[in-house]
């Protein structure tokens, strides 16, 4: 991207000004409505009028319904394997 992009004003976009305020957890919403539009546009274009997902993306749709779950065990997971990881080889 272009530094001249990277101005005040343009953080609502995605551009944050890295002069003055830098965040690794926090991102704007706005960038992010085209890839939900994506993903409704071909949601309405696989499966028009039944309510229900292929089958090959149903494994998805568990982990979409249990968002908190792999949220909250998702870290102690990885901390584990990297720990388990780190005896055994290390």
């Amino acid at each position: 991207m272009p530094a001249g992009l990277y101005k005040t004003n343009w953080f609502w976009l995605g551009l944050p000004d890295l002069t003055r305020f830098t965040s690794a957890d926090y991102f704007p919403v706005v960038p992010w409505v085209f890839l939900f539009w994506c993903g409704v546009f071909l949601a309405r274009l696989w499966r028009p009028g039944r309510g229900e997902a292929p089958v090959v993306l149903r494994p998805l749709c568990a982990i979409g319904r249990n968002t908190l779950l792999v949220y909250m065990l998702h870290q102690p997971v990885i901390y584990g394997a990297l720990w388990v990881w780190h005896t055994v080889l290390g």
